[in-house]
């Protein structure tokens, strides 16, 4: 694989490949393969960084909110939208369990949202947060077994509750998040 743009979705790679492409590249490596993310449009970078805000200052000290960063869990690596994790030393990669993760969906999230559930919560993952800015709905999951469960959804149209999401509690207007 000699540069990006010899990648196809869905492609069979070693890690070695996969730790040889460009840094700003947009590719997660799962089950042996790298799955291509198309750059985010605007909106979906609004809806991030307003995920991001919205829980910025909740966590305790030694907790962060990264966007887009990547996290190593197993064999796998993924490019969450919003991560709230321990602090960390770690620069290229985080490889430990996020507290929380937070996904936006842009254009058919389909089999993709899928996979994510079942190795996210795989790796320990306990929290996720899946906003649809186009529903206008942000559902906050809970771990259920080897997957997860809907445990509130917030709407365009509904008040601001408070969502907790295990060591913070955060006050969320969807109106705001989503706009």
């Amino acid at each position: 694989m000699s540069s990006v743009s010899a990648i196809v979705n869905g492609q069979p790679a070693t890690w070695a490949e996969y730790l040889a492409l460009p840094e700003d590249s947009r590719v997660e490596f799962i089950d042996g393969r790298l799955r291509v993310r198309p750059h985010a449009s605007r909106r979906h970078q609004k809806v991030t960084l307003s995920l991001a805000t919205a829980v910025g200052d909740a966590p305790p000290p030694g907790y962060d909110v990264t966007l887009a960063w990547a996290w190593k869990a197993g064999n796998d690596e993924f490019i969450p939208d919003v991560m709230v994790h321990r602090a960390t030393e770690e620069d290229a990669r985080f490889t430990g369990v996020p507290t929380l993760v937070a996904e936006v969906l842009s254009g058919d999230p389909g089999e993709d949202l899928t996979l994510h559930q079942v190795k996210y919560a795989d790796a320990g993952l306990t929290h996720l947060w899946i906003a649809d800015p186009t529903a206008g709905t942000l559902d906050i999951l809970g771990r259920a077994g080897r997957g997860f469960r809907l445990v509130r959804r917030l709407v365009v149209a509904g008040s601001p509750v408070d969502v907790d999401f295990g060591v913070a509690s955060v006050r969320l207007d969807a109106a705001q998040l989503l706009a």
